[in-house]
């Protein structure tokens, strides 16, 4: 890994990654731009499983080995509805 300086002190710094959009509704989450993910579906239970206890989802470790931020955005008093306008 290198870093570049555009420092005239020759300072290195680090950028943050873009953050990963996630959107919790009553019924169920979306995440990046969708498609909409219902609580009842396993691999729904286990992300927001593994962010309840404080990890990052494993279902995106392949794609982020150093992590990446969220975005939160609560809406769990809205049930999606996938007829939306």
């Amino acid at each position: 890994m290198s870093t570049q300086s555009t420092s005239p002190f020759n300072w290195s710094t680090l950028q943050m990654a873009d953050a990963i959009q996630l959107i919790l509704y009553k019924n169920g989450i979306v995440m990046f731009e969708g498609p909409f993910r219902s609580f009842d579906e396993p691999s729904t239970q286990t992300c927001i499983s593994d962010l309840m206890d404080g990890y990052f989802p494993s279902e995106l470790q392949a794609k982020y080995p150093d992590g990446v931020p969220f975005k939160v955005c609560l809406s769990v008093s809205e049930v999606f509805s996938v007829n939306r306008n």
